[in-house]
């Protein structure tokens, strides 16, 4: 547990270190939460109403789809991960540490959105705000999860960056937080159903900001949770110590 721990503490300040992990956790979330409070409003008003719901979700795919993947093929090219099993770290440590990591660096760019979207843009605050952090680690759970899959079944940065972006990119586009779920096309529905983000959107609305729901609850909290679970579950199976296609034994 002590080793754990260290362990964990070194993710997290590696966070703050290394600077394109700075970039993705920080300076990047933070920068396009303030230029789309510039911009937005202006060119519709109406995204005022989910400001805060969409730039804490923006936060999350920042550090998780743009950071964590690279991070993983990095870590097992260079030869981290086999230093690491010759000290009897197991891969389970190595697959969830960069999910724990995640949850610090997210939660304090989430807390300056919390705080200056109101102040600075005039953004509504959330009704429930105790719901927003649970919801906000759920989300970082299910998008973090795939994140470390990602990087485990990428076979070098350019595919593992590729992969990401199937994630990233429709998150951004039809996951709720540029259009809300109701007014996408139908033809577009059933497949913003399969992101996190459009159920994260629509659990801060049920939750955090008492409004109606685009998905019924139940089964946004079930996506999120199940898909975090299996992606880490997966991670874990095929989890690869060094550069070779085959982990192993």
């Amino acid at each position: 547990m002590k080793a754990f721990a260290i362990h964990f503490l070194l993710e997290t300040k590696s966070g703050f270190r290394r600077k394109q992990q700075l970039f993705l956790n920080y300076f990047f979330p933070i920068g396009f939460f303030l230029m789309m409070g510039a911009v937005m409003p202006q060119l519709n008003p109406l995204f005022l109403e989910d400001m805060i719901p969409s730039m804490l979700i923006f936060a999350v795919m920042a550090s998780t789809f743009l950071g964590i993947p690279e991070q993983i093929v990095n870590g097992r090219q260079s030869g981290v991960f086999r230093g690491y099993r010759v000290n009897g770290v197991p891969a389970v440590s190595l697959v969830c540490l960069p999910v724990l990591a995640s949850v610090v660096h997210i939660f304090i760019v989430s807390a300056v959105i919390l705080i200056l979207s109101p102040l600075l843009f005039g953004a509504p605050s959330a009704s429930n705000l105790i719901t927003v952090f649970p919801l906000q680690l759920l989300t970082i759970f299910s998008c973090a999860g795939i994140s470390v899959l990602v990087g485990t079944v990428a076979s070098n940065s350019r595919t593992a960056t590729m992969l990401s972006q199937v994630f990233f990119l429709p998150s951004m586009l039809i996951g709720g937080l540029m259009i809300p779920f109701e007014m996408l096309p139908e033809k577009l529905q059933p497949i913003a159903r399969l992101l996190p983000s459009t159920h994260s959107m629509n659990l801060f609305g049920i939750y955090s900001w008492n409004r109606g729901a685009s998905i019924a609850s139940v089964t946004s909290l079930a996506v999120l949770f199940g898909a975090g679970l299996l992606c880490l579950i997966l991670s874990v199976v095929f989890f690869r110590w060094d550069g070779s296609r085959k982990a192993e034994d």
